[in-house]
């Protein structure tokens, strides 16, 4: 008889215990479930998305050093080529400078042996960077568009000595185009002739 109400005892005694382990299981995976959603979900995310951050910065700095290298490249190719860059600048120079194309002008008519009448040169231009002292600083980091002045060139002289000017037109280093040219006869027996061109520079 005690051992049945032992056994009995032993048998109530032993299911609070089974309810509470039961019941600490669903607390402990409830507290899981919202650790993971709450803390270590953000955490993960914020993790991946500094990740993948780092990875494209890491392309990207790549990238800047592969543009380094060629930049240094071609830096070094100019130095080495002073006069090719010379005659470049010549050709498409990086300003608008009126007096340049004038003189270059007025060198080539003389040396033909003919006489200037009259040069006038035109362009239409919106930038200003006198007073910006770092674009003149490093003219070659702006974006340029190529543009061109409007030039009229009035001259007298021979037939023969016109051809020598438009020889030294076309040889000039300075990149210009002929777009109209007009003749007509002097009282002295010379012709006068009225050149429109155009010179070209990048702005």
């Amino acid at each position: 008889m005690d051992i049945l109400n032992a056994k009995k005892n032993f048998t109530i005694s032993s299911m609070p215990t089974r309810q509470h382990t039961v019941f600490e299981i669903i607390m402990l995976v409830i507290v899981s479930a919202l650790l993971y959603w709450f803390i270590i979900s953000p955490k993960q995310a914020k993790l991946d998305a500094l990740t993948l951050g780092s990875g494209e910065l890491s392309a990207e700095f790549s990238s800047l050093e592969d543009n380094e290298r060629k930049f240094n490249k071609a830096v070094a190719d100019m130095k080495a080529h002073p006069e090719e860059i010379a005659d470049l600048d010549e050709a498409l120079p990086l300003d608008n400078r009126v007096t340049k194309l004038h003189l270059a002008l007025e060198n080539l008519t003389q040396s033909s042996g003919m006489t200037v009448g009259d040069i006038s040169i035109s362009y239409k231009s919106d930038v200003v960077i006198s007073g910006d002292k770092e674009q003149l600083a490093s003219p070659f980091k702006v974006t340029r568009k190529l543009q061109k002045m409007i030039t009229a060139l009035d001259v007298t002289g021979t037939y023969d000595q016109f051809q020598g000017l438009l020889q030294k037109l076309e040889q000039s280093g300075r990149i210009l185009t002929i777009t109209s040219m007009e003749a007509s006869p002097t009282a002295d027996q010379l012709l006068n002739f009225k050149i429109s061109l155009e010179a070209f520079y990048y702005e």
